[in-house]
């Protein structure tokens, strides 16, 4: 009967988390202390618990293991998402824990930078990393496309130069490219 107990009062606490809008680390802390709690014995188990799929609570538990450093420069666990995580995943497994946790002690306020800003510094240890930035990326809800924002007082430079700013996009991705495939 205790076991029955614990769970209806982990779905009550899973449940509120969900409305609350908890992040995938918070939520992936939440099921590793179901986990080590004996409340479930699985990811199979947890996921029938709490009506999720078992992709959710994996990727949920693996976005809890991400470095401290990492989610203090991105500004706080709030701020990482399930892609933000898969990255950051990818990123840890490409170059290493110890070189992106470096590069995350270099971050000074990450709350105030864009994602992709902020990404991108994990990656590169001198890559610029402060505020006043006059292109934003972004990637569309479909995941296919890539967006930039460009602010008005450089735009009529960056189109007046569009095919070197092209050149210099698609060579940045082909080093990244080059790199996750190692």
């Amino acid at each position: 009967m205790e076991r029955e107990e614990q769970q209806a009062a982990a779905m009550a606490i899973h449940s509120t988390l969900r409305k609350g809008g908890v992040s995938p680390v918070e939520l992936g802390r939440f099921y590793r202390t179901t986990l080590d709690d004996g409340i479930c014995s699985n990811q199979v188990e947890l996921a029938r618990l709490f009506s999720t799929s078992t992709g959710v609570v994996s990727k949920a538990l693996r976005a809890s293991t991400l470095p401290e450093p990492v989610i203090t420069a991105l500004g706080g666990s709030d701020r990482v998402t399930f892609r933000v995580a898969e990255t950051l995943a990818k990123l840890l497994t490409s170059l290493g824990n110890d070189v992106v946790c470096r590069n995350a002690e270099k971050i000074v306020d990450g709350r105030t930078l864009p994602i992709a800003i902020v990404l991108a510094a994990l990656a590169n240890e001198s890559a610029n990393v402060h505020g006043g930035r006059l292109v934003s990326v972004s990637v569309a809800a479909t995941g296919r496309y890539l967006k930039l924002d460009v602010e008005p007082r450089a735009m009529a430079r960056i189109l007046s130069r569009f095919a070197e700013f092209s050149e210099a996009i698609d060579t940045s991705a082909r080093k990244i490219c080059t790199v996750s495939r190692s």
